[in-house]
């Protein structure tokens, strides 16, 4: 006896095979995604950082004077003069992974005019913002440094 629903019931299968194959790919495919996605903030953030201590160290070298950071954020252009710091990474394999540029617009500024203690020197507190254009959006890292001179407040 031959079974006419033989068909009817391929169809069946495959259609809910199918069904419940979908979330099976595209949740692994998701959360990779926003894994990697995760990894792109840290390493923005990790380079901000990198940043940072790059310039501390030129304040405490006097490579960038005092004198010239203002009292205020600017609106308009960062603070240094190279307006750019750039830093390449990838995600994955160097060979197959996706080329990732990050570059970062400095803002230097005072939160209040720096200050002289009794012996003259200065201290104060500069905020450093770094601004880190994506596709999608604009990221600001914010960092306050306090700052203290070791010499006379002349010299700086």
């Amino acid at each position: 006896m031959k079974r006419p629903f033989l068909l009817l019931e391929l169809l069946i299968a495959f259609s809910l095979v199918s069904l419940f194959a979908f979330p099976l790919i595209f949740n692994p495919l998701n959360k990779l995604n926003n894994e990697l996605t995760k990894l792109e903030e840290m390493e923005r953030e990790r380079y901000s950082e990198l940043l940072l201590a790059d310039i501390k160290e030129r304040l405490y070298l006097n490579e960038i004077p005092w004198k010239k950071i203002p009292s205020k954020k600017p609106e308009t252009k960062p603070t240094l003069e190279p307006t750019k710091e750039e830093y390449t990474f990838y995600l994955g394999d160097p060979k197959k992974g996706k080329k990732r540029t990050i570059s970062f617009d400095i803002y230097l500024y005072w939160d209040e005019k720096p200050k002289n203690d009794n012996d003259g020197r200065e201290f104060g507190i500069l905020c450093c913002d770094f601004h880190s254009q994506d596709k999608k959006k604009e990221t600001i890292y914010h960092h306050k440094i306090f700052l203290f001179s070791y010499g006379n407040a002349a010299q700086l």
